[in-house]
């Protein structure tokens, strides 16, 4: 068992954008390193935490031009073996907690997706839980493809249109994974989803409503929170991607959404693959899982 502060860093690299985890800012947060090196050519200061202590205004491609060559100092292998043990854990409770899992459900979805997409495909991810989810439960050992997500104004708003043009600007067909109601703020997409070339496939996870509500506190304001937060529609969205002619799947088991993924890939159009899940269950779903991490990891539960 090991404890926070024999995994705590005495400097961190900070290459690139802001991350998506907040696991990795409480970890920072709790442990503060004494150097933390955000390597950025965006001006904006992106630092919550306030605890960056120096910047390098480079892109990542200059930066790492720049770094060709060096070679690092001797590194701690006791501080390696603890991070290396620790991935490992991880990686052995999840091949038991979700590929052993027979449910298609949101976890099962997005780590599929990561193992299935084509190398020369691109990734684009709907904000709240799909981010979150290919975060956490994505395979580390499938394929590296770029990865892109739009927060937008309100975080859904116009996602579809660009996942569509993540697509045209990468010139690589795109998978893109979204929730009901982020595809349900861009409809009006659907018409430039059908002539979309290269093509985007649309992963739909449909657990009518806004699934990621149900994580916070405001879950137990009783009656208000459906009508408020969780706001479901009730909507197939199958039926109205076919009323724009786009080739539809609704598959119910995990073998039949590997097929469906792998036909719509093949067939070179684009197409929507809609999952149904339910809210209250992937909630106990996310709650199993990460109690079965912080058990393999020796850590006390929590509520």
């Amino acid at each position: 068992v090991h404890q926070p502060e024999q995994l705590a860093p005495d400097c961190v690299l900070h290459v690139g954008g802001a991350v998506t985890s907040k696991r990795v800012w409480q970890h920072l947060a709790a442990t503060r390193p004494r150097h933390v090196v955000r390597v950025s050519a965006d001006p904006r200061r992106q630092d919550p935490l306030h605890a960056v202590t120096d910047r390098i205004d480079l892109g990542v491609a200059a930066f790492a031009a720049a770094l060709a060559g060096w070679r690092a100092p001797a590194q701690d292998p006791d501080w390696l073996a603890l991070h290396r043990e620790a991935d490992e854990t991880v990686a052995r409770t999840l091949a038991v907690e979700v590929d052993a899992d027979a449910a298609l459900d949101e976890p099962a979805v997005c780590r599929i997706v990561s193992r299935e997409i084509p190398a020369d495909a691109s990734l684009f991810l709907g904000a709240s839980m799909p981010v979150r989810d290919m975060d956490a439960f994505a395979d580390p050992s499938g394929p590296p493809v770029a990865v892109g997500a739009n927060r937008g104004a309100s975080g859904i708003d116009g996602t579809l249109a660009s996942a569509c043009g993540h697509a045209t600007g990468s010139g690589r067909p795109v998978v893109f994974v979204c929730g009901d109601l982020a595809l349900l703020h861009d409809l009006s997409s659907l018409a430039l989803l059908r002539r979309q070339d290269p093509p985007v496939i649309v992963v739909l996870i449909n657990n009518d409503g806004g699934g990621i509500f149900s994580f916070l506190p405001v879950a137990g304001a009783g009656a208000a929170f459906e009508a408020c937060f969780g706001t479901p529609q009730g909507l197939v969205y199958a039926d109205i991607a076919r009323a724009f002619g786009i080739d539809c799947h609704a598959p119910a088991t995990r073998p039949h959404f590997v097929a469906a993924l792998r036909a719509a890939l093949a067939a070179g159009r684009p197409a929507l693959i809609e999952v149904r899940t339910e809210r209250d269950a992937n909630l106990q779903r996310h709650r199993a899982i990460h109690a079965a991490l912080r058990a393999a990891a020796g850590r006390p539960s929590q509520a």
